[in-house]
């Protein structure tokens, strides 16, 4: 007897302590009925897209789950391996020995990196590259109200500090979340500003790394190479408007749409890590419109239920699951294309004929 397979449309599946990573994918292909022209090959929909999907037991019931269009791939996929040039690069004895080198010169007072950043400005600009401001210095107590004023997150009284320091990304969600709650009941509760207060100090020196692996990097100060993280696909809100609780109405310059569900899709590389590919999932509900050219618009400033869920690959396991994407947008053109050949050669034959009738000559009876 055969078994029964639970998930057809999944093309890669990952598992890492008590989290799953799926990817689905679902393809539509262009019709010349439908007016599409058919060796554009897919039909321009969002019904097009792959699924990402990420269950994380940790975090509770509920799952993670964001779509990226087929025109994103392409570009996904030349990061993806621009990312690993540089990784490769970077773990070379040239690397170190050239950072071994620059290090050596600025202890001598020769800002070499400096001297060719302006070179390359000037050979592009035709003029010296202008002085920039420095950043505004931080506060000298700065992490005294982070470190000191508890707030409460997840049913528990922590400092702002110690909730981003367990777990920077989750942190930060929970704690954006926990704002918004303190911030709309405000009036009534003048003492809010106090948690609101120790939040954005937090928030702030997370940003400055300041907190966590930041804390680290900042501390090791130019000594250390710092190799940082490369962006591979920016969280951007995208609405589910067809899961909206509303029906209508005018707001913000345009149709609301009521609240809908909102999801954020960010990957990045963090180089010089095992497991380097960190795909994470933002979810939450928000106050969506709907502007006049089409343009759908999450109030992203008044988001409620904020959830972020995490997933981390290894380079290998990461292009694997990018060759499965590929191939299976590859088996589709394949499978696709003699029909949709046949269908553009039948559409322009018809379009020949209907011009050749339009123009005919009616013929005049002697």
């Amino acid at each position: 007897m055969s078994s029964k397979c639970q998930y057809p449309n999944d093309i890669y599946s990952a598992f890492s302590q008590g989290k799953t990573f799926t990817v689905a994918g679902f393809l539509l292909a262009a019709n010349a009925k439908d007016g599409d022209s058919p060796l554009k090959i897919y039909k321009k929909t969002g019904l097009n897209r792959f699924v990402f999907t990420i269950i994380d037991k940790g975090a509770g019931k509920g799952f993670g789950e964001a779509n990226i269009s087929l025109p994103e791939v392409p570009g996904l996929i030349e990061a993806s391996r621009a990312a690993m040039q540089a990784e490769t690069m970077l773990g070379t004895s040239y690397t170190a020995q050239s950072f071994a080198l620059l290090k050596e010169l600025r202890q001598q007072g020769i800002n070499l990196m400096g001297a060719l950043q302006n070179l390359f400005y000037f050979m592009k600009n035709g003029r010296l590259k202008p002085k920039q401001a420095q950043e505004p210095a931080l506060p000298a107590n700065i992490g005294e109200k982070a470190k000191n004023t508890k707030v409460l997150v997840n049913k528990q009284w922590k400092t702002a500090y110690d909730v981003l320091l367990e777990d920077p990304e989750k942190g930060r969600a929970d704690l954006e979340n926990q704002r918004g709650f303190l911030e709309r009941n405000l009036a009534q509760h003048p003492g809010n500003q106090k948690q609101i207060d120790a939040i954005d100090e937090g928030l702030l020196m997370l940003s400055k790394g300041l907190i966590g692996n930041g804390e680290k990097r900042a501390a090791s100060g130019p000594e250390t190479m710092q190799k940082g993280d490369i962006v591979l696909c920016s969280p951007t809100p995208k609405a589910k408007i067809r899961k909206s609780d509303g029906d209508g109405g005018y707001a913000n310059g345009g149709i609301a749409l009521g609240i809908c569900p909102v999801y954020e899709l960010g990957i990045i590389w963090r180089l010089g890590d095992t497991y380097p590919v960190k795909i994470c999932i933002t979810s939450y509900k928000a106050p969506v419109t709907k502007k006049e050219d089409g343009r759908i618009n999450p109030q992203c400033s008044q988001k409620t239920d904020v959830e972020q869920r995490s997933f981390s690959l290894s380079a290998a396991q990461w292009f694997d699951c990018l060759y499965h994407m590929e191939a299976h947008m590859r088996r589709f053109e394949i499978l696709t294309a003699a029909k949709q050949f046949k269908d553009a050669d039948d559409a322009s034959y018809a379009n020949w004929m209907e011009s050749q009738q339009k123009n005919a000559t009616p013929m005049q009876s002697a």
